[in-house]
């Protein structure tokens, strides 16, 4: 049996009650203002029911009521200002109403009111349109849903639009507010699994915000912005699977993205912005597995971009900042393993990259600064172990890059900079264990390096100093295997040094081409080798110095204008050499105490040379051609 009621009035106040029948129709047109239409449609026998109401005009007012059917179909169509619409869809069953549908469309509207309420509906659609509009208000509330899909759509200024899902399954939401300033747009999904949503906002000075809080299964939330200052914040929690979330911030400025993810597997945060100047990015995961983590900022100057990781694991993090001036960076990650840390910043003068790593252990941390003059990039990692440090800047003038890493084992740190004038770069390792650092500087007039190594074992640490006038490179370590490398070519003003104390040490410094370069290597306790080479060195001076047990040192420098050498050893197994060619030659070699043995050979200009041994097996030689020689061998047993 099928009971319709039609109804056409221009003002008025009309209440439907339709009951027990097994398919229930209701239409109502009114028109004029201040009207009021209320049906309810109660039925659990219904095979479906149906509302339509239409009204024209101003503070009019309508609500639908559907209980206990299957199918349930509600139609609200309103026209103008100040009007208000409710529908409520509720299963009288478990089993939940199949396929309603409720529709409210309010058009050229201003302070109007939509609400649409469902509870235990399957395979449910919910649709909530605003046009052309301001000040307008909606709210959608789902509870105990399977299936179900909500939309808000608004045009204008000052809208607010919200979306609460509860105890929902296999959801999807979306609102899209467009044409206007000042909205605000929420959806919060409360004990949910596998949901989705969605917010779209076009103008200025919008708010967006997704929360979701899932039971089991994989969440998807999405914003997208158009437009300045706009604020834009993600939130998932306890994902099982799967959790996704995006921002994207076209064509503004002093924007803000915030993505927050606890508790979940599988997660991803994503967030770009574009033409975004002062704009701001963040990115907090904390208790998740499988993580992948991109901030992507273009074209815009004085973006921030931070992500915080605590207690993750497998997990990526891509941080690409590009054109932007003044761009600041900071990655913090703490109690993180097999993690990869990527900043990579691009025609950004002025940037700052930073990354943090503490309790960490099979991770990589690595910025990379290109066309960013006066550049700052800095990676400090505590309590590390299997860990990677990289930075590398390329035509950063004036850039400055350092790397501290304590209490690790097996990690490495290095630096690259290229054709990067007035850069800086430092190595400091503490209490490190089977580790390596490595800086390099290639066309890069007054670069300075630093590597500083204590309490370790198994080091080696090496510096690379090319086409670098002003460079200055010191290698500092402590305790065990080490070894140390120093080079620098074409390197005018070159000063470089070594420092090596406990145990297997060997040590090498080349310097090509180096006006006024002075070098000097100090090693104390074991297996000591140390050479030096200066070759084209106006203004040379080499000085070696070993203590205690297997000795041996060599200094070789070549067409050295002003040139001096020195050589100082105690203990042991001693062996040295010196060979200097050419101009204000000054050279002398002290051994004392065990095998020793010292040759010296100085070939024209200048000359002077002495050897001084004094205890076990000496022997000495010293060959000089040419100009003022004068040497001196004094030898004691």
């Amino acid at each position: 049996m099928k009971h319709r009621v039609y109804l056409s009035v221009a003002v008025g106040l009309f209440l439907v009650t339709v009951l027990a029948q097994a398919s229930n129709e209701a239409t109502i047109d009114q028109w004029g203002f201040s009207n009021e239409a209320t049906v309810d449609q109660s039925n659990d026998l219904a095979e479906s029911m149906s509302v339509t109401i239409d009204q024209t005009g101003e503070s009019n007012s309508t609500e639908v009521h559907q209980k206990d059917s299957s199918g349930a179909r509600a139609t609200v169509i309103q026209g103008l200002s100040g009007n208000h619409a409710l529908i409520t869809q509720q299963a009288g069953t478990d089993d939940g109403s199949d396929g309603a549908t409720a529709t409210i469309d309010q058009d050229l509207s201003r302070n109007s009111r939509a609400e649409i309420l469902q509870a235990r509906a399957v395979g449910s659609s919910v649709s909530l349109t605003q046009g052309a509009g301001s000040d307008n208000d909606t709210r959608i509330e789902q509870d105990d849903t399977r299936q179900t899909t909500a939309k808000v759509a608004q045009e204008n200024v000052d809208n607010r639009a919200d979306i609460l899902q509860k105890k929902a399954v296999s959801t999807e939401s979306a609102i899209s507010q467009t044409l206007g300033q000042d909205n605000q747009a929420s959806i919060e999904q409360q004990n949910t699994e596998q949901v989705s949503s969605k917010i779209t906002q076009e103008g200025e000075q919008n708010t967006a915000k997704v929360v979701v809080d899932t039971t089991n299964g994989a969440s998807e939330g999405t914003i997208v912005q158009t437009g300045n200052r706009q604020q834009a914040q993600i939130t998932q929690n306890n994902g099982s699977s799967a959790t996704v979330a995006d921002i994207i911030q076209l064509v503004g400025e002093d924007n803000i993205a915030e993505i927050t993810q606890n508790n979940a597997v599988s997660s991803e945060a994503r967030i770009a912005q574009t033409g975004s100047t002062h704009s701001e990015a963040k990115i907090s995961q904390s208790n998740s597995t499988a993580d992948g983590v991109e901030i992507t900022q273009t074209d815009a100057s004085h973006q921030a971009a931070d992500v915080q990781q605590v207690g993750t694991a497998r997990s990526t993090i891509i941080i690409s900042q590009r054109g932007s001036t003044g761009a600041r960076t900071t990655v913090d990650q703490v109690n993180v393993s097999d993690t990869t840390a990527l900043i990579n910043q691009i025609d950004s003068a002025g940037a700052v990259a930073k990354i943090d790593q503490n309790d960490v252990s099979n991770t990589a941390a690595n910025i990379s600064q290109t066309n960013s003059a006066g550049g700052i990039a800095s990676i400090d990692q505590s309590n590390v172990s299997d860990s990677n440090a990289a930075i590398n800047q390329i035509s950063s003038a004036g850039a400055t890059a350092s790397i501290a890493q304590r209490n690790l084992s097996h990690s490495s740190a290095a630096i690259a900079q290229t054709n990067s004038a007035g850069a800086i770069a430092s190595i400091e390792q503490t209490d490190v264990s089977d580790s390596k650092a490595t800086i390099n500087q290639y066309d890069s007039p007054s670069a300075t390096s630093k590597i500083i190594q204590h309490d370790l074992s198994g080091g080696v640490a090496m510096i690379d100093q090319i086409s670098a006038p002003a460079a200055i490179a010191i290698i500092d370590q402590t305790g065990y295997d080490h070894y140390a490398s120093i080079q620098q070519i074409n390197a005018a003003e070159a000063v470089a040094r070594i420092e090596q104390s406990g145990n297997s040490h060997w040590a090498s410094i080349m310097n090509s081409r180096s006006t006024a370069a002075e070098a000097m290597i100090i090693q104390n306790g074991s297996f000591h080798k140390a050479e030096i080479s200066q070759i084209n060195s106006e203004s040379a001076h080499a000085s070696i110095e070993q203590s205690g047990d297997k000795n041996h040192a060599k200094i070789s420098q070549m067409n050295a204008n002003a040139s001096r050498a020195d050589i100082y050893q105690e203990g042991d197994l001693n062996d040295a050499e010196i060979d200097q060619y050419g101009a204000d030659n000054e050279a002398d070699i002290a051994q004392i105490g065990n095998n020793n043995k010292a040759l010296m050979t100085q070939n024209g200009i200048g000359g002077y040379a002495m050897i001084e041994q004094t205890g076990s097996g000496n022997y000495a030689n010293v060959t000089q051609h040419g100009s003022d020689h004068y040497a001196r061998i004094t030898q004691a047993n």
